[in-house]
């Protein structure tokens, strides 16, 4: 397990400033080209619920943990992402807690953590084990000046990408940039994800 004050080096820190009517479209992208097992981070019990039933709805599999959820269900839930069972699996930050699989591929911040320390726990639940891992933080409007003062405060390094048209789109990675770019001309020409391509991804 990582550090409790910095994530390990082997995780990729990388954060996407998208529209806030276009976020749940580039998680949708994101799941969609990464392969391994996703963790996604939400605020709140509602918004968990939210995010895993329309990801049911679009052909993944995918559970929740969350406070109003039974010991059973949780339970079902963990044991069931740590099989392999469900691709995603969305959470809660006090919920998380109980969550230890060696085998997460990417972390997604779909929503900020309210206390910024929690934002290391977060991370570290990918690249363990020596393996490589990623995390991902999508935000918008005010989120991005939370996200940049969080990284100062932390001592971060998060390479970030931004809309074409607000300014240079990339800080460091030509790569994060063609990814970003590729998400945003899928979900705004409405090409993002076929239909027959969404009941093959497992």
């Amino acid at each position: 397990m990582g550090s409790t004050s910095k994530p390990v080096d082997t995780v990729e820190l990388q954060a996407f400033e998208v529209p806030q009517a276009e976020k749940s479209e580039v998680l949708r992208h994101l799941l969609y080209v990464e392969k391994g097992q996703t963790l996604i981070f939400a605020r709140t019990k509602r918004g968990t619920e939210r995010l895993a039933k329309n990801l049911i709805r679009e052909g993944f599999t995918a559970a929740m943990i969350h406070g109003d959820r039974s010991q059973s269900q949780r339970t079902g839930a963990l044991n069931g992402f740590e099989e392999g069972k469900f691709q995603v699996l969305v959470a809660t930050d006090l919920a998380s807690h109980g969550i230890h699989v060696n085998n997460v591929a990417h972390v997604i911040n779909y929503d900020l953590p309210l206390v910024p320390e929690d934002f290391i726990p977060r991370v570290g639940r990918t690249g363990r084990m020596g393996s490589r891992g990623r995390a991902s933080t999508l935000v918008s409007g005010a989120e991005i000046g939370e996200l940049r003062s969080m990284e100062r405060a932390l001592k971060l390094k998060i390479v970030h990408a931004v809309p074409r048209g607000r300014r240079s789109i990339l800080v460091n990675s030509t790569e994060l940039c063609n990814a970003y770019n590729q998400c945003v001309s899928h979900v705004r020409d409405g090409s993002i994800f076929p239909s027959r391509m969404v009941g093959r991804r497992h």
